[in-house]
């Protein structure tokens, strides 16, 4: 009976994704800005647990210097900024090479433009923060074309409509099965890829342990381990919204790498460039997120869901 129920679900998913992909794209700019306000709101007041998780999240990272009515808003804005990045990711349609840059202001591109030049593969790394989803959208606009991962959806009959989606500005997706090599690959001959580096890994996948906002994190090394193996060079990326449904889109400077850095060092070092973006606009975050599902052994001050582990205390002391 479960898996009868399941498959009506799917079924009805899909006839929802197929009007919603139709005329998402129909709106205006303030239409789509208004819709995602609501449905914003609207997912904000049914989700318990998100929002339970977000305020715990928003308690842990800065105690008392907001007050318990500002950290509410905190929350609120985020699920506003998630449900916008997910309504644009189906309006970026409308975007062009000739309109795009009417709606977002690139920054940082003339010291970008010159690490590109220097010849060697690049890696892009941001995480879930303001509009993530326009991020390679915007790239590729910009005539760079990096390699990403096609993301799976619980439901593998709708992922097809968000790989259209991610991919309709000529970006270059792969399965994620192999994807390892090919990305190595792909930098070695010189080329870009990215990846959003801000999520909480499970404990066998392979990771460093950072420190997060005064927390023990454990993220991705993917992207430090590729530029050691290959060279490509590190470079940060914002994309934040301003006024009127607009964005900035930020090239950070390249991360200058030492040859006396660890690569837990240079992990470090990347989540700090991500923490200053989240610091400066923490209602672009995603906050109903658990970031912090690991806590050292005796640890006070996590999020009510973080749990001590075993082996992440063996992690800690390795």
């Amino acid at each position: 009976m479960h898996s009868y129920w399941k498959k009506i679900r799917h079924r009805l998913e899909v006839a929802g994704m197929r009007v919603f992909v139709f005329l998402v794209p129909k709106l205006s700019r303030p239409a789509l800005l208004s819709l995602a306000n609501v449905a914003g709101d609207l997912v904000h007041a049914l989700d318990r647990r998100g929002r339970t998780v977000a305020l715990a999240n928003l308690d842990a990272t800065y105690g008392d210097r907001y007050l318990p009515s500002e950290k509410a808003a905190l929350a609120r804005q985020s699920f506003r900024n998630l449900a916008q990045t997910f309504l644009d990711l189906f309006w970026a349609k409308n975007l062009t090479a000739a309109n795009f840059r009417d709606l977002v202001d690139v920054k940082g591109w003339e010291a970008f433009e010159r690490t590109r030049r220097a010849g060697q593969g690049c890696l892009f790394y941001s995480g879930h923060l303001g509009n993530f989803e326009w991020l390679p959208l915007t790239l590729n606009l910009l005539g760079i074309y990096p390699v990403a991962v096609a993301q799976d959806i619980k439901n593998p009959a709708i992922t097809p409509f968000f790989t259209a989606a991610r991919s309709a500005q000529g970006a270059v997706l792969i399965p994620q099965s192999g994807s390892v090599l090919r990305i190595l690959k792909a930098l070695k001959r010189g080329e870009t890829c990215g990846f959003l580096t801000d999520l909480t890994l499970k404990l066998d996948q392979p990771g460093h342990i950072v420190e997060a906002f005064g927390m023990k994190k454990w993220v991705t090394k993917v992207h430090v381990s590729m530029s050691a193996h290959t060279g490509a060079r590190l470079v940060p990326l914002m994309f934040l919204p301003i006024a009127n449904g607009r964005y900035e889109f930020r090239f950070l400077p390249e991360t200058k790498i030492t040859s006396e850095m660890t690569e837990q060092q240079l992990a470090q070092y990347c989540w700090d460039q991500l923490e200053a973006g989240i610091r400066e606009r923490p209602e672009c975050w995603l906050w109903n997120y658990k970031h912090w599902r690991y806590r050292p052994e005796g640890a006070t001050g996590y999020p009510f869901y973080a749990q001590a582990s075993q082996k992440f205390q063996k992690l800690l002391k390795a």
